[in-house]
C-alpha cells in the first residue's frame, strides 16, 4: 500500500497486487471520499528477458521499506 505524504493529493491510498509469478494483477486507488477505482490486468505476455540488475531497488535516504508480515492479499 502506498500512502501520499501531502494532504492535497487526490487519493489517500493506492494498493498494487501481484500474482505468484510477480506479474502486476491490479491497482486499487481509494479517494478521500472513500470511492475506490480498481484496474485489473487480465492478460500478461512476456516478450523479452531483461537483466535482473535493471530492477535493483535502493531506497532513498530517509525512506522506509515495509514488508508484508501478515501476507495480506486482495
Amino acid at each position: 500500500m502506498l500512502t501520499p505524504q501531502s494532504a492535497g493529493q487526490t487519493y489517500e491510498e493506492v494498493r498494487l497486487s501481484w500474482d505468484e509469478g510477480f506479474f502486476l494483477r491490479s491497482i486499487s486507488m481509494k479517494s478521500k471520499s472513500g470511492d475506490v477505482v480498481t484496474i485489473k490486468v487480465n492478460s500478461v505476455t512476456k516478450v523479452a528477458s531483461l537483466p535482473v540488475s535493471l530492477f535493483s531497488y535502493k531506497a532513498p535516504p530517509g525512506s522506509r521499506t515495509v514488508d508484508n508480515p501478515l501476507n495480506q492479499r486482495n
